[in-house]
């Protein structure tokens, strides 16, 4: 059933490019050719129970999901509760695109969620060798991520190709 909805999905954007240009890239749309998604995942997290979670536990908290980048990074914004939530949302979001075959080694700090540049865009990057060998492994050469703050909740969306 999974696989058909993607197929009907490759299609949708196949035939209809001009109407879905965002997701085009997504499915690597090459000379006629598409990747296969290999996995999409997606999590949504209300910021405050991020913003209650660092009040409670505080650096403790914060050292055992993110790294120290992603720290620095959100402990410089105005609202870093907001920043956490999202990279929280991202990295859930990761862990339920990964295949089966990940779960025993994936940890919170197998990969960061940092801008890639001055344009703010998230980027993910993997941290762990276990994790980065065994995307050579299944042949998984693209991740996709996408991250929104709304008032009081985060989404985010990975997709593996």
């Amino acid at each position: 059933m999974v696989q058909k909805s993607v197929l009907m999905v490759v299609c949708a954007v196949r035939f209809n490019y001009n109407i879905c240009r965002g997701t085009a890239d997504v499915f690597n749309i090459l000379s006629g050719g598409v990747a296969l998604v290999r996995g999409i995942g997606i999590d949504v997290v209300e910021i405050e129970r991020i913003d209650k979670l660092i009040e409670k536990y505080g650096s403790h908290f914060l050292e055992k999901v993110f790294t120290p980048g992603e720290i620095a990074y959100c402990n410089q914004k105005a609202h870093p509760a907001l920043h956490f939530a999202g990279r929280w949302a991202a990295k859930e979001a990761f862990y339920k695109a990964l295949p089966e075959s990940f779960q025993p080694f994936a940890t919170w700090k197998s990969i960061e969620v940092l801008p890639e540049n001055a344009s703010g865009r998230p980027e993910i990057r993997v941290l762990s060798f276990d994790v980065a060998d065994n995307f050579q492994k299944e042949k998984i050469t693209s991740l996709l991520i996408s991250i929104s703050h709304e008032r009081t909740i985060c989404t985010a969306i990975v997709i593996l190709s």
